[in-house]
């Protein structure tokens, strides 16, 4: 998905746990600001934090969606169809909430 996205947060008023990090400075996080870290296609500063949160939509299970509460504290996961999300396998681990369109909420058990 494109890096610059941020508007889920924008909208929602709420912190989101991986979205538009186009947008942070490298320093901000610790990292070296280079000619990558600095452009729109640089990669995310935590990888782990990157393969947590998109294994919890790629391969739902009750591990992957409990590390995500447990370690961030996230109670609420955004699905966006267009993007690869097995919902219903999100739906059997965690409540389906809103449904409109290409976008679910799901609110973590």
């Amino acid at each position: 998905c494109d890096h610059r996205n941020f508007w889920i947060a924008g909208y929602t008023e709420r912190r989101v746990l991986v979205e538009g990090w186009a947008y942070i400075a490298p320093e901000t996080v610790g990292a070296p600001s280079t000619e990558l870290t600095n452009s729109a296609n640089g990669p995310f500063w935590d990888p782990a934090r990157l393969r947590d949160n998109d294994r919890a939509f790629t391969e739902p299970s009750s591990s992957a969606l409990g590390r995500l509460e447990e370690e961030y504290g996230v109670r609420w996961l955004f699905a966006d169809t267009r993007y690869p999300v097995r919902t219903k396998a999100l739906a059997d681990l965690a409540r389906l909430r809103f449904a409109a369109g290409r976008y679910r909420v799901y609110e973590l058990r």
